[in-house]
């Protein structure tokens, strides 16, 4: 799932920048907003395979905050990018470093903390526990 929201959001932020030319920022915050709502319904569906009501302090609240983290971070590098003359790809490439340092913070947090408490965790075997 992540390949997919990956693509979708790095789609979005190219397209805004390069071809319609929204100054990079601009595009980044954008394609941020956009692509948080696919990436929150599609975890909740395929990744923790969730299709109950959304929980606004129990879920919404703590993937908004991490995607906020992630927008601060990505947006810093960015403009760092597009002040130093990056263009097209190399403002995806700045995207990408900045989601990517949280990627796994988000991951452990929405799958310990946010789902890990109202979900059991999957089993692939029916091995006995001890």
């Amino acid at each position: 799932m992540s390949a997919v929201t990956l693509l979708t959001g790095h789609l979005i932020l190219y397209v805004l920048h390069a071809p319609l030319d929204v100054e990079p920022v601009v595009a980044n915050m954008l394609s941020t907003a956009i692509n948080t709502t696919i990436v929150l319904a599609a975890n909740r569906r395929w990744v923790w395979l969730i299709d109950s009501r959304v929980g606004i302090r129990s879920e919404i609240f703590p993937f908004m905050l991490i995607a906020a983290a992630g927008l601060v971070l990505s947006t810093a590098l960015v403009w760092v990018t597009a002040r130093s003359g990056g263009e097209g790809l190399w403002i995806n490439a700045a995207n990408l470093a900045g989601f990517g340092i949280l990627w796994l913070a988000r991951f452990a947090v929405l799958d310990r903390w946010v789902y890990g408490r109202t979900h059991a965790p999957r089993s692939s075997t029916n091995a006995p526990t001890v």
